[in-house]
């Protein structure tokens, strides 16, 4: 019936494309969000924000930072999940398979295609590497969520700023977790995404802003 009449279900023509928004920096970082996007696809919309913590690395990759994708679909987005079951899930700190599935996905897009150099996340070898946090929110789902998804994701990681990170023989090594971190920008004021620099001092831990 469609394909008769050269219309899709939400009414667009068979060869015509979803109108596409993106936007970058949209979340304020006085909220912790230190690179954010949303993206609209038709009435798929995704939002990511991206924030980081000073962690040790894995023993297996002494030499890299680290990417972790957290994503949230509510029921107000995915048809499959009830409202009761979306509440107790978020109760239990759960996940949804339509969560699991998209999470283990964009996990190995970044993976497979390199997309953030994390050898660029190394503070000092063995002891110290920036762990950046990709949250992404799905606010509604239209159709080509993955698509939105990687989007949203991209648009955030450009978009976001690193800290430059130096050890300190100052602090002690007890004292290492009350490191506080400021974010780096460039001369103009516009973020852009900076390595972590190592220092050859001995212990202590502390993020400066350059």
């Amino acid at each position: 019936l469609y394909y008769k009449k050269n219309t899709r279900p939400d009414d667009r023509k068979l060869a015509s494309f979803r109108g596409v928004v993106v936007e970058d920096s949209c979340y304020d970082k006085s909220l912790g969000c230190f690179g954010s996007s949303s993206v609209r696809i038709g009435g798929t919309h995704v939002a990511c924000g991206i924030n980081y913590s000073v962690g040790t690395p894995d023993s297996f990759s002494p030499a890299l930072g680290e990417v972790r994708i957290h994503v949230s679909i509510g029921s107000i987005a995915d048809a499959t999940v009830s409202f009761a079951s979306d509440t107790q899930m978020r109760s239990r700190n759960t996940k949804s398979d339509a969560e699991h599935e998209l999470e283990t996905f964009l996990q190995q897009v970044v993976t497979a295609a390199n997309m953030v150099d994390l050898g660029s996340l190394l503070v000092r070898h063995g002891q110290y590497a920036l762990r950046l946090e990709a949250n992404l929110v799905v606010l509604s789902n239209a159709g080509n969520l993955r698509d939105a998804s990687v989007l949203a994701l991209v648009t955030a990681l450009q978009a976001a700023a690193l800290p430059v990170v130096e050890v300190d023989t100052t602090v002690p090594e007890h004292a290492q977790t009350n490191a506080s971190v400021g974010l780096a920008e460039d001369q103009s004021g516009a973020s852009t995404l900076l390595p972590a620099k190592a220092s050859n001092a001995a212990s202590g831990l502390v993020v400066s802003v350059s």
